[in-house]
C-alpha cells in the first residue's frame, strides 16, 4: 500500500490569558529586570498545554477530517499529539486536500504551520523522481525518515534506523555520566543503578515494538558491555591485568541482559495488545491483513514473528490465546525472566 504523509508542527499565536504578566531570568544568584509578557503564557505554565490542546482539538473538528477508523479503510487519517500533527493519505491529491483543510481551520484559530519543521515522506516503492511537495504557498522537504514522539519513522519501516538513533542518544547519555561512572568514590552498585535508570531507558525507548535482526541484537549487546566494563573495570589474571569476559560481566551484573530486557518488554506489550478492545487501533493493525503482493526475496522480520519465537521457547504454541488470560500471561512472563534460552 502506497502512503503519503506530512508531519507538521503548529505554532500558537494568541494574546496572554492573564494581564500584566512579567517574567525574570535567574542566572545563579542574579535576577534580571522584569520582562513583560504580552503574548502567550508564562514559560512552564500549566495552562499552556491545556489551552493548546483545546485549540488543536477545535482545529481538527473544524477541518472536517474524519477521525474515526484507520488508513486501512479510508483515504486520509489524521494523528495529533501536543503540537505534532501527522496526515497520512493514500494519494497525493487526498493529502493536499486534507492539509489545506487543516491549514485553513488552524489559521482561523490563530495558529500557523511551521514550514521549517514540516516534512513529507513517501512510504513504499517509489520509481518517480525525488521531489519536494508543494501545496499552495508551502514547500515541504521530502525525507526518508523523521522523528515523531521520540521515535524514528522511515519509509521502509526498517528498525535498524531506530536502533541507530537509540544507540546515538544512549551514547550521549553515557558520556554525560562518564565522570560518575569513572569515579572511585561511587560504588559499583550505584553505578549500575545509574545505568539501569538513566541510560538503559534511553537505549530501549520503544523497544516493545522492535523486530530486531541478529546484527541489531549484537550491537545492543556491545553497547551494554562497554558500559559494564567501565563500571566493573579490569581484573588481575595470573599476575596480569585483562578485561573481563562477557560471562564475567554478566555474573557480576546479576541482571537480565539488554536483549532479554527488550524481549520481556515486547512480550508484555503483546499481552496488552491482545487484551485490548476489538476496535483498538494497535490491535486492529496487528490482526489485519494488508493487501498487495510480497516482494521477491527473503521475507522481512516481523514483530509478531519475534513474539511467536520467544513464546515457543517456553513451550507455548498459540500465544494469542494465552495472552488473553492476564494471570496466565503474567506466569509466562515470570517463566521468561528465568528461562536461559530467551
Amino acid at each position: 500500500m502506497m502512503e503519503f504523509g506530512i508531519s507538521s508542527k503548529l505554532i500558537i499565536l494568541v494574546k496572554t490569558t492573564m494581564p500584566n504578566v512579567k517574567c525574570s531570568v535567574r542566572i545563579q544568584s542574579h535576577l534580571s529586570e522584569p520582562i513583560p509578557t504580552a503574548r502567550g503564557v508564562k514559560q512552564g505554565d500549566a495552562l499552556a498545554c491545556l489551552l493548546f490542546n483545546i485549540a488543536q482539538e477545535k482545529v481538527i473538528l473544524d477541518s472536517g477530517i474524519q477521525t474515526r477508523g484507520t488508513i486501512f479503510f479510508k483515504t486520509v487519517q489524521i494523528l495529533a499529539y501536543a503540537d505534532d500533527i501527522d496526515l497520512v493519505a493514500r494519494t497525493t491529491p487526498g493529502l493536499n486536500e486534507a492539509f489545506l483543510k487543516v491549514e485553513k481551520s488552524a489559521r482561523n484559530m490563530g495558529l500557523i504551520i511551521n514550514e521549517e519543521k514540516t516534512v513529507y515522506m513517501y512510504s513504499g516503492k517509489d520509481t518517480s523522481s525525488r521531489q519536494d511537495l508543494v501545496i499552495g504557498n508551502y514547500t515541504f522537504k521530502r525525507v526518508d525518515n523523521f522523528k515523531h514522539l521520540g521515535k524514528m519513522v522511515n519509509k521502509m519501516n526498517d528498525r535498524t534506523v531506530e536502533v541507530n538513533a537509540r544507540l546515538i542518544t544512549a551514547n550521549r547519555a553515557y558520556y554525560g555520566l562518564q565522570n560518575h561512572v569513572k569515579s572511585r568514590i561511587i560504588s559499583r552498585k550505584t553505578k549500575t543503578l545509574l545505568y539501569k535508570t538513566l541510560i538503559r531507558p534511553v537505549l530501549t525507548y520503544g523497544a516493545e515494538t522492535w523486530a530486531l535482526s541478529k546484527q541489531d541484537e549484537y550491537r545492543l549487546g556491545i553497547f551494554e558491555r562497554k558500559i559494564l566494563r567501565r563500571i566493573y573495570g579490569p581484573v588481575i589474571d595470573k599476575g596480569e591485568w585483562r578485561i573481563r569476559t562477557n560471562q564475567d560481566l554478566y555474573q557480576m551484573y546479576d541482571e537480565k541482559d539488554i536483549m532479554k530486557f527488550c524481549k520481556l518488554s515486547r512480550l508484555r506489550w503483546a499481552g496488552h495488545i491482545m487484551r485490548q478492545d476489538d476496535d483498538d487501533l494497535a490491535r486492529r493493525v496487528l490482526l489485519s491483513e494488508p493487501g498487495g503482493k510480497r516482494p521477491k526475496g527473503r521475507p522481512r522480520l516481523r514483530w509478531e514473528g519475534g513474539v511467536k519465537e520467544d513464546v515457543a521457547k517456553l513451550g507455548y504454541r498459540n500465544w494469542t490465546v494465552a495472552a488473553r488470560n492476564r494471570k496466565g500471561w503474567r506466569k509466562i512472563l515470570k517463566e521468561s525472566e528465568a528461562h536461559p534460552g530467551l
